[in-house]
């Protein structure tokens, strides 16, 4: 089914679907190697529902936006506004929309005179951490481990405008 053609509504009973049948629906703890078959599929149905209905109560206040980054900045930035931003990787070329490194510098000159609390995630980067240099930075380990050649461990940096609580 061409996703394009469908409503936002179905596009998210799509996505929903999908996450939970992808690696056994599991958020946490993914194994993404060993796959149990004597295990019948944690995916029910009938329990649907109820976690839809999770869903709705916690994002009940939540507003989320599908706009150029600069556009969704300058419309929702105040000093209660919590911004995540997770731009495409620099140098990856996999995405459709790509990011430049001009883009990458007026995100970091942006992140410093807004009001609210942003927080921008990117893997380890040289370039990247010079960018960002006046945020805080706290740093994620973690493996990859869905690729070719087995586990490579990678690092991921999320930057804030704000003092990061340890």
């Amino acid at each position: 089914m061409n996703p394009e053609i469908l409503t936002e509504l179905q596009r998210a009973a799509r996505f929903l679907f999908l996450q939970k049948l992808a690696f056994g629906g599991r958020v946490k703890g993914r194994n993404y190697g060993n796959i149990n078959t004597t295990k019948a599929s944690r995916f029910n149905p009938h329990e649907l529902w109820d976690g839809i209905e999770d869903i709705h109560r916690r994002l009940s206040s939540v507003q989320i936006e599908n706009l150029p980054w600069r556009e969704a900045i300058e419309r929702y930035d105040r000093d209660y506004t919590l911004i995540y931003a997770d731009p495409p990787y620099l140098g990856f070329k996999n995405y459709s929309h790509s990011f430049t490194i001009k883009d990458y510098e007026e995100l970091a000159d942006v992140a410093k005179s807004i009001e609210g609390t942003i927080f921008i995630s990117h893997k380890e980067h040289p370039e990247i951490r010079k960018l960002f240099r006046a945020m805080d930075v706290k740093e994620f380990p973690f493996d990859y481990s869905f690729q070719k050649g087995g586990r490579k461990k990678v690092v991921e940096l999320v930057f804030c405008n704000r003092e990061i609580p340890q």
